[in-house]
């Protein structure tokens, strides 16, 4: 799967990064779609 990400074949698309603390945030925007793609929650 890396592989693929790092060749271009796989298109991995970040919407949003979130602080863990702001875990409802990021759970309130997906749900009323505001974002696309993956959301990444930082520790």
């Amino acid at each position: 799967m890396f592989d693929w990400i790092i060749a271009g074949v796989l298109d991995v698309r970040i919407g949003g990064v979130y602080p863990l603390a702001d875990a409802p945030r990021a759970h309130a925007d997906m749900e009323s779609r505001r974002t696309m793609g993956k959301l990444l929650l930082i520790p």
